[in-house]
């Protein structure tokens, strides 16, 4: 026991001598640490324009940190002097430095790293968006527009140099189912959002040249009702069904699958200053109409529920049948008058659902320009393309153009042109017929490229009717067309019709130069005898050779249907 507690003094005196060692000798100093603590980048770099960024560093060690060295790595962008020095920071001090940069990219980031010799450095980064020079054209008079961009400047009276007060501006609120107006109290409402559209009218055309922050993000949020929408990136999108991306309650889909989801429609309205409304449409199921969207202008669709438009190009959905397996036919038929151009779209499909386009909201000028509108059960539609297969269909036709001024119309008599673009491309027994309700006039569309006429003094509007039959029992037709010569006395020319209808003879050259014109006589029968004498259009005796002789009848109508034969003249 007494050599244990001999060796446990010895243990102490051991440690009260190592104490008292350490006592003796000066104390360590903690190391320099330094930290940085803020990395300031301005928040409207403008690409091409040198900005600072401002780095503050702090010495939170215990000994002062000498021959400090600050290297800046960018990317997207440059600076003249990457690396900086700073001679010493004392132990709590602090230092600041500030680079001068300049942008190159639609983004900017900085990596900073700190180095000294006998101290414990740091690094950090920082990235920020970066605004390019953009350009914009807002043409006069009323437009619906948008920009690719959002402008360094937000109000628009600035951004287009217009005084606030005289400013015509509005938007549509979605909330209130109505428009907002622009006034100087209201400008941060008006503020420019890429991806909105506005109403606009200018007495003169702008060019805006501004700085603007551009995305590629092509992302467009509905609510409820009808939106107004811009493209917000730079390039055009294509509309189509299968390819535009919804993303709504239960995921993504195509535009297509969105719209049976009963999320949105998949169609959109774009307005074209002097022609109104013009539909936009997959372009591939409806020739004719507008098929893509265009940066800087404004487009009207209308959302069943909150969801977003994805309009991004590149993206991929599932393979599945898309409406570009559309069977049938469709026609569009197109008023002008006084430089002013209205539509719609009617037709019939096979197998596949059909297609009812409504009137996006009238802008908020009042719409004074051609409108055609089709009426069904006295709703109005601008497309109304029917998977009804009934023997018979009728379309109801409202034909504005004019304006009402205190109830009365306009005196001025204007000519009022409908053309019908795409009746030709239906199957063949299917006859068509314009009827002007008031006149009683019957156009067959098939042989007509077109109805004028004058409007009646104080007419603003007029209804006609379509009227499609398919399985025509009795179509005009001219058969067993034959010319026989005779010898010295000149050709006989004999043909049949399959109804009454007035005929029209003509004798050409095989090059098609025109050398006679037959007297088709009064005769309203369905047997048709002519002769031709040989003489040409100026009395002269013709020389042998080879002719065409072609015949053309025309009932009623207007269908106009043609025969031709090649006759040797001796």
């Amino acid at each position: 026991m007494q050599k244990i507690e001999e060796a446990k003094q010895s243990v102490q005196q051991t440690q009260q001598t190592i104490q008292q060692v350490f006592q003796t000798l000066p104390p360590t100093p903690l190391p320099a640490i330094l930290n940085i603590t803020d990395i300031v980048m301005p928040e409207k770099m403008k690409m091409g324009q040198p900005s600072n960024v401002r780095v503050v560093i702090v010495n939170d060690g215990g000994s002062d940190a000498s021959n400090i060295k600050l290297e800046i790595h960018l990317n997207g962008g440059h600076t003249d002097q990457p690396i900086q020095e700073i001679p010493s920071i004392p132990a709590g001090g602090s230092a600041e430095i500030v680079w001068s940069v300049t942008p190159q990219d639609a983004v900017i980031s900085a990596l900073i790293i700190v180095q000294s010799e006998g101290a414990i450095g740091d690094s950090e980064s920082v990235a920020a968006k970066v605004m390019q020079q953009v350009t914009a054209t807002v043409p006069s008079g009323l437009a619906m527009i948008s920009f690719p961009f959002i402008p360094e400047e937000p109000n628009p009276a600035k951004l287009l140099n217009i005084p606030a007060d005289q400013l015509k501006m509005a938007r549509w609120n979605p909330e209130k189912g109505d428009y907002d107006y622009y006034t100087p109290e209201s400008a941060n409402l008006f503020s420019i959002v890429a991806g909105k559209a506005y109403w606009v009218k200018l007495p003169e055309t702008k060019q805006v040249s501004t700085y603007g922050e551009v995305t590629n993000r092509a992302r467009i949020a509905l609510l409820p009702g009808w939106n107004m929408i811009g493209l917000p990136i730079n390039e055009p999108v294509q509309w189509r069904l299968n390819q535009i991306t919804v993303i709504g309650p239960n995921g993504a889909e195509s535009l297509e699958e969105a719209e049976e989801a009963g999320w949105v429609i998949s169609y959109a309205w774009s307005y074209e200053p002097g022609q109104g409304y013009r539909l936009v449409y997959d372009e591939t199921v409806i020739p004719g109409v507008i098929g893509r969207l265009e940066p800087g202008k404004g487009y009207w669709i209308w959302a069943k529920v909150p969801c977003v438009l994805d309009l991004s190009t590149g993206t991929k959905m599932r393979a599945r049948r898309s409406k570009e397996a559309f069977n049938g036919w469709h026609c569009v038929l197109k008023v002008q008058a006084d430089g002013s151009v209205g539509e719609a779209v009617i037709g019939i499909t096979n197998g596949t659902r059909g297609l009812a386009v409504g009137l996006p909201p009238e802008p908020p000028t009042g719409n004074n320009g051609v409108q055609v509108i089709l009426l069904k059960n006295n709703t109005p539609l601008a497309v109304d393309v029917r998977s009804d297969g009934s023997r018979r269909q009728e379309w109801e036709v409202l034909v504005r153009f004019g304006t009402r001024d205190g109830g009365r119309g306009t005196s001025e008599r204007k000519e009022v042109v409908l053309t019908f673009d795409g009746i030709g491309y239906a199957p063949k027994d299917v006859s068509a017929w314009l009827v002007d309700t008031v006149t009683g006039k019957r156009l067959y569309l098939r042989t007509q490229p077109s109805y004028r006429f004058v409007a009646q003094e104080g007419e603003v509007e007029r209804k006609f009717k379509v009227v499609v039959e398919r399985g025509n029992d009795r179509p005009l037709r001219v058969v067993g067309l034959k010319a026989t010569p005779m010898r010295g006395q000149g050709v006989v020319i004999e043909f049949s019709l399959t109804k009454p209808a007035k005929v029209e003879a003509e004798v050409l050259t095989l090059t098609g130069r025109r050398v006679a014109i037959l007297d088709a006589g009064s005769s309203e029968g369905l047997a048709h005898r002519l002769v031709w004498r040989g003489v040409g259009i100026e009395g002269q005796k013709v020389g042998s050779g080879v002719y065409l002789v072609r015949v053309r009848a025309i009932d009623e109508e207007g269908r106009e249907v043609q025969a031709a034969t090649v006759v040797r003249l001796r």
